[in-house]
């Protein structure tokens, strides 16, 4: 793999149809390619820490975003999800104290991120967007036929 190349590309097969979550995953993916940048370039610990800061800021933004969105939703499976955005973060600061202990980034990291939020996207996100849509579909059902009752009598 080549310093030019991405560790894991965006696909659409990850968009979850939920706009500004899936720009935000897209920007995560960024990130991950900047963590592959810094140990294919052996970057100095300053440069690492300053990459991995930013993934560990965005991320806990990000997840912060994706947790409320899920409470205000009612998500049967919010406590599940979000005790894996904690290991996640837990797992990113343990990362980042190695740096600062003078430790590189390691390739098993850079697997680490690219498996985990691949996967995430694909099966842990992807059931909190598809129970939310079908409860706007069944929400907009529901406005429908009370529309028609009241409309027909």
């Amino acid at each position: 793999m080549g310093l030019s190349q991405s560790t894991v590309a965006w696909s659409n097969d990850y968009a979850l149809g939920l706009a500004e979550i899936d720009e935000q995953h897209k920007f995560l993916f960024h990130l991950i390619d900047d963590i592959w940048r810094a140990v294919a370039s052996k970057a100095d610990r300053d440069a690492t820490m300053k990459v991995i800061a930013e993934l560990e800021r965005y991320t806990v933004t990000h997840f912060a975003a994706e947790e409320a969105f899920m409470r205000e939703q009612l998500y049967s499976r919010y406590q599940e999800h979000r005790a894996e955005h904690e290991k996640f973060v837990a797992r990113i600061a343990l990362e980042r104290a190695g740096v600062k202990a003078g430790k590189p980034l390691s390739l098993e990291l850079l697997h680490f991120l690219r498996d985990w939020l691949v996967q995430h996207i694909r099966f842990t996100d992807r059931a909190y967007a598809d129970e939310f849509r079908d409860h706007e579909k069944a929400a907009m059902q529901s406005s429908l036929a009370k529309f028609f009752k009241r409309f027909l009598g």
